[in-house]
């Protein structure tokens, strides 16, 4: 029972040579990468990337407070025009993926 419990030898595994990790440098060494040029460099990156959708809600709130604040309420028509217009966009802009997306929050500001 004794010999079970018992150590194996550790002359019958070999030892691997320790590695010792790579230095990191301290952060205000390393130069700063500059992510956007600008606000539309910016804008475009993220309709490139596929973060414009968390401005939809954003844009319909905004579109139903607008229509909260407006002083009267609108013609039928100018409602028909504006969904119609938000229709006639969708489907020029089929032809650009970035296009279709600001459609999109267009017509998520209208609804």
């Amino acid at each position: 029972m004794t010999e079970t419990l018992e150590i194996g030898d550790r002359s019958v595994a070999p030892l691997r040579p320790r590695i010792p990790p790579e230095p990191l440098s301290p952060p205000y060494l390393v130069p700063p990468k500059q992510r956007f040029k600008g606000i539309v460099s910016s804008a475009t990156a993220s309709l490139d990337d596929r973060r414009l959708f968390v401005l939809l809600p954003f844009a319909m709130i905004a579109g139903l407070i607008v229509s909260l604040e407006l002083p009267v309420e609108p013609h039928p028509l100018a409602l028909g025009a504006g969904a119609a217009a938000i229709v006639v966009t969708l489907a020029v802009s089929l032809g650009s993926l970035a296009m279709l997306r600001l459609a999109t929050l267009a017509a998520a500001f209208w609804a």
